[in-house]
């Protein structure tokens, strides 16, 4: 009750329109509803999401959209509490990419990650 469904057309401007989404604190809730219309918008090529609460079980499903985002270069995840958890989520989204990924930037400072998981996303993303 009272959740809003989005047609695909209009969740794909609202996701358009959050990739400067920083510091709105979206929450798990809101990166799950954002995935959604992000899968109907692969021309975004930076995605800014820094201090918007996404943790683990957020990540997970931006990632599986992030990696279907053939024109997605740099992602903006700083101050959002991911973990060591949510980095093997991404870092298992991007080698499944079906077209290879074109990132060449990641931000994460601040996102709880402790030495294991910043060696993960050294050998995962270039």
């Amino acid at each position: 009750p009272g959740d809003v469904v989005l047609s695909r057309t209009r969740a794909a401007a609202v996701a358009a329109a959050m990739r400067y989404a920083i510091s709105n604190g979206i929450g798990e809730d809101g990166a799950l509803k954002l995935a959604r219309g992000l899968v109907l918008n692969d021309r975004i090529q930076s995605m800014y999401l820094a201090f918007n609460r996404i943790g683990p079980r957020g990540i997970y499903t931006l990632s599986k959209a992030f990696a279907r985002m053939t024109h997605l270069t740099d992602i903006e995840l700083s101050h959002n509490p991911l973990g060591d958890e949510g980095v093997e989520a991404f870092c298992s989204a991007m080698r499944a990419a079906p077209h290879g990924t074109r990132l060449k930037a990641l931000h994460v400072n601040d996102c709880n990650i402790r030495h294991e998981g910043a060696l993960l996303l050294e050998g995962n993303v270039a």
